[in-house]
């Protein structure tokens, strides 16, 4: 249960609000740890009963107004960055692993407390040598300087800045990615003093 401590401790740091924006991850994160306690093979990409856990990244620039997108070509989507665990139990570092595979973006050129920002589950579909299963994703926030120039990476991904406004309208509303533009908006606001 090693590889699961991890897990389990940034779980417990993390407890969603009472409010609207946060009630389908109070229902997630008890998921979560239902998911941790029962199946052992949860951090591996081939147990698909039901599912495994991920991780990903949104990117924020320094002051929250604008997100990092990469444009999936299979699912014709814009996505955060994010990958399975291939059994890392720290998935914060999966998710800056992921980053850096996908963008180029390396750890040290972000800023980031490498707690859970946000909990989701998503329905994949089969695919020719996989069955329907869930991505219990487990979310991060990290802000880059929109300045600095993106070093890509041998993934070739097109990445592009985004608003808050038109990330948003990327997705209906109430979808997780929606939600957390909702976050950042919320965060934006406090730290601006708008609150």
């Amino acid at each position: 249960m090693g590889e699961h401590q991890w897990l389990q401790t940034a779980l417990a740091a993390y407890q969603p609000t009472e409010e609207p924006l946060m009630a389908y991850e109070r229902v997630y994160r008890r998921l979560f740890l239902d998911l941790i306690e029962k199946n052992p093979r949860c951090l591996w990409r081939d147990d698909f009963s039901p599912g495994h856990i991920t991780g990903s990244l949104l990117v924020a620039n320094l002051d929250l107004s604008k997100v990092l997108l990469m444009h999936h070509p299979k699912l014709d989507l814009w996505l955060q960055f994010g990958g399975h665990c291939d059994g890392d139990g720290n998935v914060y570092r999966v998710a800056l692993r992921e980053l850096e595979e996908e963008s180029g973006i390396t750890p040290d050129m972000t800023v980031g407390n490498g707690g859970i920002f946000d909990l989701d589950i998503q329905c994949i579909p089969p695919r020719k040598d996989e069955p329907e299963h869930l991505h219990f994703d487990m979310r991060f926030l990290a802000r880059f300087n929109e300045k600095t120039p993106i070093p890509g990476s041998s993934e070739n991904l097109t990445m592009r800045w985004f608003t808050l406004d038109e990330a948003e309208g990327l997705v209906t509303p109430g979808h997780g990615r929606w939600r957390m533009v909702q976050k950042l908006r919320q965060m934006r606001d406090v730290t601006h003093g708008r609150a």
